[in-house]
C-alpha cells in the first residue's frame, strides 16, 4: 500500500472517530507546560512522530479535551493523573509516554515504524 492511500484511509478512519465522538479532533498530543526543560526535550523528541502522524499537539489539558485519542508525552509531574483521568471520563482513549529521554524516543520511533500512532 503507498503512502496516498494510507493517508486516505486514516482520514476515513479520522472521520468515523469524529462521528463517533462528536469530538472536532481526531488525536491530540498533549504536552506538559512549555517552560519546562522536559517538555522542550519531548518536542523534539516527538518530531519524526507529529510529521508522521500529524496529530493537533499543544500544552493544553483542556484542548486535548476536544480529541478522540490523546497521547500524553510527559510523565505525572508535568501533566497529572487528574487530567488524565479527566481526559479518559470525557470519552478520549488515552496513551501516556514517559519516561527517559531513551524510553520515550524509543516509543515514539517504534509507533513510527509501525505506522500507528495510537
Amino acid at each position: 500500500m503507498n503512502r496516498l492511500s494510507m493517508g486516505s484511509q486514516d482520514s476515513l478512519a479520522g472521520d468515523a472517530a469524529t462521528q463517533a465522538t462528536g469530538k472536532p479532533l481526531e488525536h491530540y498530543v498533549l504536552f506538559g507546560p512549555a517552560a519546562q526543560p522536559a517538555t522542550r526535550a519531548h518536542l523534539l523528541l516527538a518530531q519524526s512522530f507529529l510529521q508522521a502522524f500529524t496529530p493537533a499537539f499543544g500544552f493544553s489539558p483542556s484542548e486535548a479535551a476536544t480529541a478522540s485519542e490523546v497521547t500524553i508525552i510527559a510523565d505525572s509531574a508535568l501533566v497529572s493523573a487528574d487530567a488524565e483521568a479527566a481526559l479518559l471520563a470525557g470519552g478520549a482513549r488515552v496513551q501516556r509516554i514517559a519516561g527517559s529521554p531513551e524510553a520515550v524516543a524509543a516509543a515514539l520511533e517504534q509507533k513510527v515504524a509501525d505506522g500507528k500512532a495510537f
